[in-house]
């Protein structure tokens, strides 16, 4: 959640829930609700689960892969930023 500094005074607001997460013999999946409230005159708050796999090399224990996901289309994600809010951060 450090990265959403790099966007500035756009979010005022923001939470992230943890949902699930599954450890795997080379790779760690982990879950999130993420809340973010963008600072427009009518304050709407940008609501999807994200999903982070982040994938292990069995001999240096190190991550090889960081595969993010978010369990929303493109175009939904858009059209929250045009509606009134539905939830609060």
């Amino acid at each position: 959640m450090d990265n959403l500094a790099n966007l500035g005074s756009l979010i005022t607001k923001y939470s992230a829930r943890p949902l699930d997460y599954k450890v795997e013999e080379n790779a760690v999946e982990t879950k999130f609700m993420v809340k973010l409230e963008l600072n427009l005159p009518w304050n709407p708050v940008l609501a999807w689960p994200w999903g982070v796999r982040c994938e292990i090399d069995p001999a240096t224990n190190l991550v090889v892969q960081h595969i993010e996901s978010w369990d929303i289309a493109p175009w939904d994600g858009v059209k929250q930023i045009f509606r009134k809010p539905t939830t609060k951060v």
